[in-house]
């Protein structure tokens, strides 16, 4: 993030309905990897423009799929999207705001059940306790549920080397730079707790089972 410049979702809204259109197919292949033919509750927290609740809500016989976001902007995007996408009544698809990990509690009253999959994509990052986040995802869980966590990893390679354009190494600069941007986005959340070690890691630490 470039200095003192906070995320605008609301500016950001209308970017993720695309991305959640563009990013269908790979919704679905994942939804279709994630659901099981008994699953009757699934959680998509930090939903975005709900590309993932929809997909999962396709591979649902009957059931429910929560669609979960702090940022009204943003849960207002997911809702007109949902409208736009979805009319089977044998899965509903709730839109709720919802901050993880500090309104757990009242979300999980909210649910009025344990979830059978917990689905979170880039959100966790956002949260100043990263820990505290992947603990109050899977405390959502009925015994034998699933969390499932969507983070960034190594940054993928497209470009050539010199791309006829300024320095050779184009590439390189581009995922420096969003290092630069991850570490003071990161920086400048109020109280932000460092989590030095890897997914799977904080996964075990929240109490979940391979």
């Amino acid at each position: 993030m470039s200095t003192s410049t906070p995320v605008d979702w609301t500016e950001l809204a209308p970017q993720l309905v695309d991305a959640a259109r563009q990013d269908q197919a790979w919704h679905l292949t994942i939804a279709r990897e994630l659901v099981t033919p008994d699953d009757r509750l699934a959680v998509d927290v930090g939903c975005g423009a709900a590309g993932m609740a929809l997909a999962i809500a396709r591979m649902i016989t009957c059931g429910r799929v929560v669609a979960v976001d702090a940022r009204p902007a943003v849960l207002h995007a997911a809702s007109d999207h949902i409208r736009a996408e979805w009319s089977d009544p044998r899965v509903c698809i709730e839109p709720l705001r919802a901050d993880i990990p500090t309104e757990t509690a009242i979300l999980r009253e909210t649910l009025g059940a344990p979830a059978d999959l917990v689905w979170a994509s880039t959100a966790v990052h956002h949260v100043r306790d990263q820990q505290a986040a992947v603990t109050a995802l899977a405390s959502l869980l009925a015994p034998g549920g699933r969390l499932a966590l969507a983070e960034g990893g190594l940054p993928e390679h497209h470009l050539p080397w010199d791309v006829g354009l300024g320095q050779p190494g184009l590439e390189v600069r581009l995922n420096a730079a969003q290092d630069r941007w991850f570490t003071q986005m990161r920086a400048e959340l109020p109280d932000s707790r460092r989590m030095p070690y890897g997914w799977t890691q904080a996964l075990r630490r929240a109490g979940l089972s391979p």
